[in-house]
């Protein structure tokens, strides 16, 4: 069953909703949790950097299945929960008209990619501005590269989460590969209308966030779950930050590289602060080279403009 979860509400004073989507290498909390500290950045942390955001988190079941319903058989589909429970929570605070922004982890991302999609296709709340990815597979329009993001998920948690993914067989990797299609496709129109709007206000941002580091396999072997050029959209380049797979969304504290620029962004969003500038930043994925970029300096520079980085 899925739900979403108030952490912290600054009251009318909000102006934005910030909704966190976990994705299947984690829960509502371990995702965004650092272990060692117990601590819990979406409370701990966001709330001193953006006072005047309500923040939220979704929860669901950790189920390849369970985003499919064509392949799993659930009814409603888990965009349509998030729709749904976002809305009224919205309608019953009386703030239909309050911008949204998602940060999504792995396949939590095509859940608010999907929403994304329905939301511009009907024009219906919530009023989404913008969406940060951790790491989400988009492919790269091929069913090769689906196959074999669905493949190095099962390979990842078979041996240690076996309920994330029920089944092995060709026809219902057939079918995800499938239906993951469908939503990547609706996300891509959605994002080239929002680019192609001359309303700044109702257009999409958006960022893409992927791990400097490959994790360990039920193998012993050390892979990179989502390769980093099926990691970000096309015509888009992305950010490289510290950590793997799992450990780039749990933030030591406030001086993470990652949490400063998911925070300077969403600053940048909604104040209309400067151009996020991270000193140390790592580098940059880029699809013009098809590689990774390490020559930016000490002070790497996000967004210009509304769905792009660049250097």
């Amino acid at each position: 069953m899925a739900s979403l979860d108030v952490v912290q509400d600054p009251g009318p004073a909000a102006a934005v909703d910030i909704v966190l989507v976990h994705g299947l290498e984690g829960d509502s909390e371990s995702t965004w949790t650092y272990e060692p500290t117990n601590l819990f950045w979406p409370r701990d942390l966001l709330p001193k950097d953006l006072p005047k955001a309500r923040i939220l988190v979704f929860s669901y079941p950790p189920n390849l299945l369970y985003f499919f319903p064509e392949a799993g058989d659930h009814d409603p589909t888990i965009t349509v929960e998030l729709r749904d429970a976002l809305t009224r929570l919205q309608e019953s605070t009386t703030s239909k008209s309050r911008p949204v922004i998602f940060i999504a982890h792995g396949l939590g991302g095509l859940i608010c990619a999907e929403l994304a999609s329905i939301c511009s296709s009907w024009g219906a709340q919530p009023r989404i501005k913008g969406i940060i990815f951790f790491s989400t597979p988009f492919g790269d329009g091929q069913d090769e590269s689906w196959e074999s993001i669905i493949r190095a998920y099962h390979t990842f948690f078979s041996g240690k989460h076996p309920s994330v993914l029920p089944v092995d067989s060709a026809a219902a990797a057939a079918q995800l590969t499938t239906d993951a299609q469908r939503i990547i496709e609706g996300f891509n129109t959605t994002v080239i209308c929002a680019r192609d709007d001359d309303d700044d206000e109702s257009s999409l941002r958006l960022v893409f966030l992927l791990p400097k580091h490959k994790i360990k396999d039920r193998d012993g072997n050390a892979v990179m779950m989502v390769e980093h050029d099926y990691a970000v959209l096309e015509g888009h380049d992305g950010a490289i930050i510290p950590g793997d797979q799992v450990s780039m969304t749990r933030f030591a504290d406030g001086d993470s590289r990652g949490y400063r620029f998911v925070c300077q962004s969403i600053q940048e969003w909604t104040e209309g602060a400067p151009k996020v500038a991270v000193d140390g930043f790592i580098g940059h994925w880029t699809h013009d080279t098809g590689g990774f970029m390490n020559n930016l300096g000490p002070t790497f520079e996000g967004f210009r403009g509304n769905t792009q980085f660049l250097s």
